[in-house]
């Protein structure tokens, strides 16, 4: 992962200011991530404040609905086999 992460700073430092990419690597951080997709969103969005919603970190993420049932694909399997 630290060499995904170093490679996404650098390729990103070639569009953005090294301002940003600081502010990207910290906002990251503050999420406890590094993943390079989320530090350039962060990087992006401290170019342009207020444009994108904020990240909800996935411990805080809520997601009520049901798991999906597969009993659908089961039978297509069964049809398939028949």
């Amino acid at each position: 992962m630290r060499q995904a992460l170093a490679d996404g700073v650098l390729l990103l430092h070639r569009t953005l200011s090294a301002e940003a990419v600081i502010a990207g690597i910290r906002a990251a951080l503050r999420l406890e991530s590094c993943h390079p997709d989320l530090v350039a969103v962060e990087a992006r969005r401290a170019i342009h404040p207020g444009q994108a919603p904020s990240i909800v970190a996935p411990e805080e993420a809520v997601d009520d609905r049901p798991a999906p049932s597969l009993n659908g694909y089961d039978q297509l399997l069964a049809g398939a086999m028949a």
